[in-house]
């Protein structure tokens, strides 16, 4: 069976990708589309490749669903479905089919209030300069529009399961089955902020007062968001969209999902792209996962790393993992990047079982599988020689060698300081002159948190490498072996000889080895005053 989650790029917005069904009949939907650029970008190339491994001659999707009316969510499907209308204008096989279409457009969230609201904005567009989020408010009600009559020229039945009305929930379970045996919980919007919403737009357009006419609104995406529960064997997913914590709390008591105690869910989106102004610690006390989602690329400083440290406050000292749609490496200039170093750095050195996943800087995203008998899914570990996102950041490393192998040796520093770690080694540590050699190695061996020994045939005739691993012992300091050259027989000391070592001689699987050698580093260093345990 599959059931699996792909959060692709989407920049500043949400696209999702949910795969699920028999590995011979897998049924898709795609949650968002990102902004325009998204689009050409990420989300056509993965549709490509889907379709091509899948079926060469048409992709069925069998919902496509619409969170909001906001750009960053709904420019990415726009795209979508302009493309399939030329596909259509020019007579040719659509690749690409949609089964069901769920969008609450602003039209039809706002009733007959949407024109005299668009009066009001364009009549104070001609009297002062429009505030930001009341531009952001026009773009997404012409976005919105636009998109609607895509899927209209497509023959697409915006929210059949609703006679065309806008998506909502209610006191009662409200559930959506699918084909292939999916089903659905919608949690809201309720029909009730709805309404309200309406109400308090009716209020303002009657007072015409400039500065009622914006309050609201930076509220707007949060109440009318589509928000739900996937659920699929016994496996499930919560997609939260943009919405408030407390209306998400509030539809999962509506459905009974939430009582006295936490909700666990396998995979959480997490809301708002990680912003916490509409989320607070309560939310995430109340919903726990395996696997959070954060769909974000650093602009407007999401994902808040206020948010990241209460997800991993409601976990104490449980395991899970944050699955990052963008590398940092590719966030926004202006995002707090070495703040979220720090942050996930001091995480691992309390000895947090939390996991960071991203994509490679470059690479495709990453797969989240709940099921999969394919056995396809993927993801990256930041805490791999792949990235700089490591357990092993701020670990000290004292790398012996000798002068003969320096070649190896400073391949060896790069990887280990490009995982994170602080390495020391004579060569860069120590000027030459140095009055009192001994006593510098002795304290750099002091300070550090593991040993890596370069073992070759002339380090084994090494006098300093013997010392240093003598001393290492004395301070019972972690020791990892990493074989250069040679055979075990003619490049082993004796002082080591019952350790397992880890063969790098083959350059071929060097990166491989290096893998090993990052992965016993970072179990193996521990922070001051967490020393003591000799590893064997």
């Amino acid at each position: 069976m599959v059931f699996t989650l792909q959060p692709l790029r989407a920049l500043d917005g949400d696209c999702l990708l949910l795969e699920y069904g028999k590995p011979d009949n897998i049924k898709r939907i795609l949650i968002d589309g990102g902004p325009r650029i998204a689009f050409s970008k990420y989300l056509k190339p993965r549709l490509n490749e889907v379709s091509r491994n899948d079926d060469p001659q048409r992709l069925f999707l069998e919902l496509v669903i619409a969170s909001h009316s906001d750009d960053s969510h709904l420019g990415g499907l726009l795209e979508l479905t302009e493309s399939l209308i030329r596909e259509s204008e020019d007579h040719r096989r659509m690749l690409l089919v949609i089964r069901e279409f769920w969008h609450n457009s602003l039209e039809a969230l706002l009733g007959a209030s949407r024109k005299r609201i668009i009066d009001l904005i364009n009549k104070e567009a001609q009297q002062h300069v429009l505030p930001p989020a009341l531009l952001q408010l026009l773009e997404s009600i012409e976005v919105s529009r636009r998109l609607t009559d895509n899927a209209k020229r497509l023959g697409l039945t915006i929210n059949t399961r609703r006679n065309g009305n806008v998506i909502t929930s209610g006191a009662r379970s409200e559930c959506v089955n699918l084909e292939g045996g999916l089903r659905l919980r919608i949690l809201g919007p309720f029909q009730g902020y709805i309404d309200d919403l309406r109400a308090d737009w009716e209020g303002q357009i009657n007072r015409l007062a400039r500065a009622s006419v914006t309050r609201y609104l930076g509220d707007t995406h949060s109440v009318t968001s589509i928000y739900f529960l996937a659920e699929y064997e016994d496996k499930t997913m919560l997609f939260t969209a943009d919405a408030r914590g407390d209306h998400v709390l509030g539809g999962l008591r509506a459905q009974g999902l939430l009582g006295d105690k936490p909700l666990h869910v396998d995979v959480l989106k997490v809301p708002n792209h990680g912003a916490s102004w509409n989320v607070d610690a309560t939310f995430y006390r109340s919903v726990v996962a395996d696997h959070y989602v954060v769909s974000a690329n650093g602009k407007h400083g999401n994902p808040e790393i206020a948010t990241l440290q209460m997800i991993i406050d409601s976990r104490r000292d449980e395991s899970f993992h944050i699955h990052l749609s963008h590398p940092p490496e590719e966030f926004d200039p202006g995002y707090p990047v070495e703040a979220l170093k720090k942050l996930f750095f001091g995480w691992w050195k309390e000895g947090k079982q939390v996991k960071v996943h991203a994509p490679r800087p470059g690479g495709p995203s990453p797969v989240i599988a709940l099921l999969d008998t394919r056995g396809t899914a993927k993801y990256i570990d930041y805490r791999s020689p792949e990235s700089l996102w490591t357990l092993g950041a701020g670990s000290r490393v004292f790398l012996s060698y000798t002068q003969r192998d320096s070649a190896f040796m400073l391949r060896l520093k790069g990887d280990l300081q490009a995982a994170g770690f602080d390495v020391w080694t004579a060569d860069a540590d120590l000027r030459p002159g140095t009055p009192d050699w001994t006593s510098k190695v002795e304290a750099a061996l002091d300070k550090a948190h593991c040993m890596v020994v370069v073992l070759s045939p002339n380090a084994k005739k090494s006098l300093w490498v013997k010392r240093e691993l003598y001393y290492a012992e004395t301070r019972r300091l972690g020791v990892i072996p990493v074989l250069a050259s040679g055979t075990a027989k003619a490049a082993v000391p004796l002082e080591i000889a019952h350790m397992q070592h880890i063969d790098a001689t083959n350059r071929a699987t060097y990166a491989k080895a290096v893998r090993r050698v990052v992965e016993a580093a970072a179990e193996t260093c521990r922070p001051t005053g967490t020393r003591g345990k000799k590893r064997s």
